[in-house]
């Protein structure tokens, strides 16, 4: 159960609860619970059966799978204002969680209970958009990532990526070298020297950049992987 308060600074990060009438909200507010999880914990692990769903306040939670040889594939991640697609599957198919999803960023939850949460969408027109919403978005990801494994050169792949993090990591001087700035001309193909060969599957090299945030990165990229 959470107070009016807490509800209402919940609803500002989560639409779903924006659209809710009143009776929804008294619902939602009796029967979910707030929860804090700290950067590198398991929320769920492969097998897990799923007793509630959370509903991301704020942080980040990465949802991946490891193979036989023990390379991650990172499947989505989701934020503020977003579920896992996954989890709501395994509750609403009765099924156990096929991947694990871990904690990047600390994050805070709320958590609806597995069999209140598959009541709502079966009895509400909110959840069961909320639901669909979830597997557009994701479904939207993932060919995305299909589009990026297969179809993008590697050195297009390894700009992107070290462009990504950059902007994460330093975004105020990112943002300074990108000012007024017609394209960000530290990315361009001419930086990532070398331009890497053919590489074979668990090829590990490094990437260094001429004038970028970040000196080197050393990343294993494959046709299979995904940071």
């Amino acid at each position: 159960m959470i107070d009016q308060r807490t509800f209402q600074r919940v609803a500002a990060a989560l639409p779903v609860l924006q659209r809710a009438d009143a009776n929804q909200a008294h619902d939602f507010q009796r029967v979910v619970s707030l929860a804090r999880i700290p950067p590198g914990k398991d929320v769920f692990v492969q097998g897990d059966r799923i007793e509630a769903i959370p509903l991301l306040v704020s942080g980040v939670v990465r949802v991946y799978q490891i193979g036989e040889t023990g390379r991650e594939v990172t499947l989505y991640r989701f934020r503020p204002g977003e579920s896992c697609v996954l989890t709501a599957n395994a509750i609403l198919t009765r099924q156990t969680f096929p991947a694990i999803a871990t904690v990047e960023q600390e994050a805070e939850a709320i958590l609806v209970p597995a069999e209140t949460f598959r009541q709502w969408v079966q009895r509400y027109d909110l959840w069961r958009d909320f639901f669909f919403d979830l597997v557009s978005q994701r479904l939207a990801s993932v060919m995305g990532l299909v589009d990026e494994v297969a179809f993008r050169r590697l050195d297009v792949r390894v700009a992107g990526l070290l462009q990504e993090r950059a902007r994460a990591e330093h975004p105020w001087r990112f943002g300074s070298r990108m000012a007024g700035r017609a394209r960000p001309t530290c990315w361009a193909r001419d930086c990532v020297n070398p331009r890497p060969p053919r590489l074979s599957d668990s090829t590990s090299f490094t990437v260094s950049l001429t004038s970028c945030p970040s000196a080197s990165i050393t990343s294993c990229l494959c046709s299979g992987c995904s940071c």
